[in-house]
């Protein structure tokens, strides 16, 4: 079920799904490549789901948009120092919209799939955190 009908296309069914898109696994890059996807733009789109899954929850509007840093200033209302321990996510901005446009694409440094595969999770780990409560049934 969607957690709200209002401002975004995020539903509990999708996080259920995500922690296992932003798992650390040796196999990830590997299925994702299988896939047809980059690795890194499956992180980012990973933790922005789960930013936005935090959001909707709250009933905060946000922008459509793919910036992590502005989803985190939304965020920010919510829990400042959570905001603040993820800025750097904000990495994964450019690895999840430049990456899908092979014309744009930037260089990826090695390490840069592992450091968004360990991004993602600690994204997930954060908003987890906050929203198991919720998706517990026990807040209302």
């Amino acid at each position: 079920r969607c957690l709200s009908d209002w401002s975004s296309d995020v539903c509990s069914s999708d996080l259920i799904r995500l922690p296992r898109i932003s798992m650390c696994q040796s196999s990830f890059p590997r299925r994702a490549a299988a896939s047809g996807r980059s690795p890194v733009s499956i992180c980012q789109q990973a933790a922005k789901k789960y930013l936005k899954a935090l959001l909707v929850r709250h009933q905060i509007e946000f922008p459509q948009t793919h910036d992590i840093a502005k989803l985190l200033d939304r965020v920010a209302t919510i829990d400042a120092k959570m905001a603040d321990s993820l800025r750097d996510a904000d990495m994964l901005t450019p690895l999840g919209v430049e990456v899908r446009y092979p014309s744009d694409a930037p260089e990826l440094l090695p390490g840069s799939e592992t450091e968004a595969i360990r991004m993602a999770g600690r994204v997930k780990d954060a908003v987890m955190a906050l929203l198991q409560p919720y998706l517990d049934g026990g807040a209302p």
